[in-house]
């Protein structure tokens, strides 16, 4: 083999590795959004120079070649959930950013659910707040009212999406004066489950709670509970959001949704309010905020409380971990036998984009990313969350098989739609809720009088709030 055959082999091999480069490396470059830019590069050359003697040089030549330069990911910060009920959030944040191909970058950042509403307006406020973030529907209308939101329509309506993967109702939740804020993250049916030891039910001789029962029926099981047994009974009716659901089953509102007049006055209010009074102070089967250790979760974990109501998310999640095994348990709906009605209301945590983003169309993606079926599903088999706001995750039968009353629940979906929320015409859930806790939480622990003065002056409070303008 000549001289020059060897050179051309080794110009051949060069060459190869120059392309390979390219080839290998161009569709990683392209999901990076690329662009073209001249630039000067330094090559070598290979040349032989012919004298009486062959010899090998190699000659340095500068020439001007067109590369491809990868541009800047688009970052996305994101505000999670603190701790295990965010987990699912931080893991679709990454299947998201993995999906872009380096596209996306997802900056994760962490917000309790105590502080969320402040962060949330003092962020926005000074503009730092994240591109994505979540909320419960309590503070949803406000923030949306003050701007604090994007609005999707465009993108919902641009068909990257299938919008039909939520519950109609849901969506409409994230709606305000007709306009799309946000994506259903997680629903509920209401403040209408009572999770129970079976241990301490079977211990006192008692029956096990029944949505077929009446309240009168169910406080005779907490009394029986507390007479032979010395726990308490149950614990029902806290804050206003929860307590409306008990008022619906009677068959009133503490006001209309989105209405401007306080009905706490009516009488199916005050019989709800009454029974729920005389359970702590009548009755005594419930601990009121003297007799309260930490907080009722921690008190039903530990076998101190035989029967507590809330919403299915907050007593199934979790829940099997802090009992640790020491007694059974089991689920049922709040009493309807007295007027046949199941108390129900919309709500739902949901997932927005902050109006100031720089990149409100990706960050669209990332909202439905977190809040699709994939996510439903692997929050709840997880975390024990309820499955999302997709009725497919809902209805999944993975789902029911590990966490039945959610199977019970999904099929109470499927056949029904939850009443509209008890959300102020005006947005002020914030001032209702801290007038109700101030107002007529002392007379539910018996600290003040339960008599007209008091139930007219709690009212007239509630209705100067209703009264006022939107914020």
């Amino acid at each position: 083999m000549s001289l020059k055959s060897k050179l051309s082999r080794r110009q051949l091999l060069n060459t190869l590795a120059v392309a390979g480069v390219g080839a290998v490396g161009a569709p990683l470059l392209a999901a990076c959004q690329p662009k073209v830019v001249e630039v000067e590069k330094v090559v070598k050359e290979t040349v032989v120079v012919e004298t009486e003697k062959e010899v090998e040089v190699e000659k340095v030549v500068k020439e001007t070649v067109v590369v491809e330069k990868t541009s800047d990911a688009a970052e996305i910060r994101f505000l999670t959930r603190v701790g295990p009920l965010g987990l699912f959030m931080k893991e679709y944040s990454n299947i998201y950013q993995e999906k872009s191909g380096g596209a996306i970058k997802v900056v994760i950042e962490e917000g309790n659910w105590e502080d969320v509403s402040t962060k949330l307006m003092t962020g926005a406020v000074a503009g730092t707040l994240a591109d994505v973030f979540w909320q419960p529907y309590f503070f949803m209308p406000y923030h949306a009212a003050n701007d604090v939101m994007f609005e999707m329509d465009e993108f919902a309506a641009s068909g990257t999406v299938d919008m039909s993967v939520w519950y109609p109702w849901a969506i409409d939740l994230e709606k305000l004066d007709g306009k799309l804020y946000g994506l259903p993250m997680g629903v509920m049916t209401g403040y209408n489950t009572i999770i129970y030891n079976t241990n301490i039910l079977e211990q006192a001789g008692v029956p096990e709670p029944s949505g077929d029962m009446s309240w009168s029926d169910l406080r005779e099981v907490a009394k029986g509970i507390k007479e032979n047994t010395g726990v308490w009974g149950m614990d029902i009716g806290h804050w206003y959001w929860g307590t409306e659901t008990i008022i619906r089953g009677f068959g009133g509102h503490l006001f209309e949704p989105f209405g401007d007049v306080s009905l706490f006055l009516d009488e199916p209010v005050q019989e709800a309010l009454k029974m729920i009074y005389e359970v702590g102070n009548v009755d005594k089967t419930m601990p009121t905020a003297a007799a309260m250790e930490g907080d009722r979760a921690k008190m039903f974990a530990s076998g101190k409380l035989a029967m507590m109501v809330n919403c299915a998310a907050d007593l199934v999640c979790g829940m099997a971990d802090a009992i640790g095994g020491r007694f059974g348990y089991n689920y049922a709906t709040i009493p309807t036998a007295d007027y046949g009605i199941l108390g129900t209301q919309q709500q739902a945590d949901s997932l927005h984009i902050f109006s100031q983003s720089k990149y409100p169309q990706e960050a669209f993606g990332l909202c439905a990313e977190i809040a699709g079926i994939d996510a439903s599903k692997w929050a709840c088999l997880t975390t024990g969350m309820t499955p999302g706001a997709c009725p497919a995750a809902w209805e999944d039968p993975e789902v029911a098989a590990k966490y039945p009353w959610y199977g019970v629940e999904g099929v109470w979906f499927k056949t029904n739609v939850p009443e509209p929320p008890p959300m102020p015409g005006n947005l002020r859930h914030t001032e209702m809720a801290s007038a109700y806790e101030a107002e007529w939480t002392p007379i539910k622990n018996g600290e003040r009088p339960y008599d007209q003065e008091n139930l007219e002056a709690i009212n007239a409070v509630f209705q100067e709030i209703l009264s006022k303008p939107r914020p």
